[in-house]
């Protein structure tokens, strides 16, 4: 039901995006019960369900307009049901965890997001904690105390005056622009990317898809019965007391060769997407594949995959590839001016694709993809 309404929107690509956050929705149910309920744990511990949807994406593509789709006070699916909702245009880490400063020579404690949202998701346009930490692969700028709120929920923060524990289960959906970032991170491992690097066929249609907005509005009635939907969804996921992965998904993680500390991800999304597409009519909900979420994971291994090789340079070699693998280079910059590149950071980027051998520049200044 949220698809469609978001199809009769008339927004651009519902069956690629938009089922990465309504897994998100389902996992967030599904550990606020499991953490309340202590009915499934993992190697000992209990097991965290959430899933953190990142979008990266150039200016304009998309990032803001999927949070207001599903968090916006009017329009928004998922906004005035029993889960807080929240966006934020911009955050830092004291935003996100909190900090305690000193008035009149006392403590004082100032909770951030992931406190006043604790049983919530929460919208950020651009997190900059979280950009800064993913462009190292030690994460010296992020605080500890915000990778375990986003992985065990638990905060345990001390700074100069005192200290800042609380236990948190809110979910975070974010994104940022285009950039190289560490996916073995402690922050990489944490989130769930979702990537659109827009060529030209994108740019069209989403420009027919706009000019078609005009004059459409949200259909209060579809958006009142998914609200409505949520609250029976909430009580189906209240009842369960039992999860267990089929040897099928297991397999699968095996014959894909997938990095053992990715695994959650997938698995996270396959069960997201399993509590909100099916009727939980028992106490035992077991995870299988069918086609649809089998598509979502194999969408989000060729996403990772993409980061994982450099985002910036996927995007060149998606502009020259459009081009015959062949383009002069003054017109690829003009290209990439559009994804949010200036004249500097373009060039940079390719004299080190050159130098990488990932790209060759010939003496008439004619750009060659090396693949």
């Amino acid at each position: 039901m949220m698809l469609g309404e978001l199809a009769e929107r008339e927004c651009a690509y519902v069956s690629r995006y938009p089922p990465c956050y309504v897994s998100s929705i389902g996992c967030h149910l599904l550990n606020i019960a499991n953490k309340d309920k202590k009915f499934y744990y993992h190697s000992g511990r209990l097991f965290d369900f959430r899933s953190h949807p990142f979008m990266i994406a150039p200016p304009g593509f998309s990032k803001t307009f999927w949070l207001d789709h599903f968090l916006d006070e009017d329009c928004g699916l998922i906004s005035h049901t029993s889960i807080k909702t929240g966006f934020e245009g911009y955050m830092t880490e004291a935003g996100w965890v909190g900090q305690i400063r000193m008035e009149n020579g006392e403590p004082k404690t100032m909770y951030g997001a992931a406190h006043e949202f604790k049983n919530g998701i929460i919208g950020v346009e651009e997190f900059a904690a979280i950009v800064e930490a993913m462009k190292t692969s030690h994460s010296r700028q992020l605080d500890v105390s915000m990778l375990t709120s986003l992985d065990r929920g638990r905060v345990r923060k001390r700074v100069g005056p005192g200290a800042l524990p609380y236990e948190t289960r809110v979910t975070l959906w974010a994104g940022t622009q285009t950039m190289r970032l560490d996916l073995a991170s402690g922050m990489g491992r944490r989130l769930l990317f979702m990537v659109f690097f827009p060529s030209e066929k994108d740019k069209e249609k989403l420009r027919e898809i706009y000019l078609k907005g005009h004059n459409i509005r949200f259909n209060p009635f579809k958006v009142r019965a998914v609200r409505e939907g949520i609250e029976r969804k909430v009580k189906q996921v209240d009842k369960l007391e039992q999860v267990n992965f089929s040897e099928e998904v297991k397999e699968f993680f095996r014959h894909k060769k997938i990095i053992h500390y990715e695994i959650p991800l997938y698995e996270r999304l396959l069960v997201g997407y399993l509590v909100m597409s099916k009727d939980l009519d028992s106490r035992e909900l077991t995870v299988t594949f069918d086609t649809e979420s089998l598509r979502l994971v194999n969408q989000e291994i060729f996403w990772r995959e993409q980061i994982k090789k450099g985002g910036q340079i996927a995007q060149v070699l998606m502009i020259l590839k459009e081009h015959g693998d062949v383009m002069p280079i003054n017109d690829l910059r003009m290209a990439l001016v559009d994804l949010a590149f200036d004249w500097s950071q373009s060039s940079e980027l390719l004299q080190n694709m050159a130098r990488g051998r990932i790209i060759r520049i010939d003496s008439k200044g004619i750009v060659h993809s090396k693949g």
